[in-house]
């Protein structure tokens, strides 16, 4: 009999270190999944933050367009109507200042956009 106790205990041992080890590997596969979901969220976070930097720049660089267009539209108009008064478009109030405006918006513009560029397409290769 005592052999039998012996046995049957060595036994429950033997069980309970075995579901021991696959209760250890459950929580160790569920620390995996718990990360890798963490991780996919965080992905899908920064892709939908760059598609929407791609998405503002797209609209600004339209919307600068347009505007380019317009003030160099509006420089003309004053520039012709000025030469026609015989007046130096220069002294006509705000000439000036749309003309730097619109200087500065070209030179400035142009780098913007390609240092953008240049961060969008880092950031979504590393």
């Amino acid at each position: 009999m005592s052999n039998y106790k012996r046995v049957l205990k060595h036994l429950n041992k033997e069980e309970l270190s075995t579901q021991k080890v696959e209760l250890g590997l459950q929580d160790d596969m569920r620390k995996l999944i718990s990360d890798t979901d963490k991780v996919v969220t965080d992905v899908e976070l920064i892709s939908d933050s760059a598609q929407r930097a791609l998405n503002i720049a797209k609209n600004s660089s339209k919307s600068i367009n347009s505007l380019i267009n317009k003030i160099e539209s509006k420089l003309n108009e004053v520039e012709s109507a000025a030469k026609e008064l015989g007046v130096d478009a220069k002294n006509i109030k705000g000439y000036d200042k749309l003309s730097r405006i619109s200087k500065q918006v070209l030179k400035n513009y142009d780098s913007y956009v390609q240092r953008a560029n240049k961060n969008l397409r880092s950031l979504i290769m590393s």
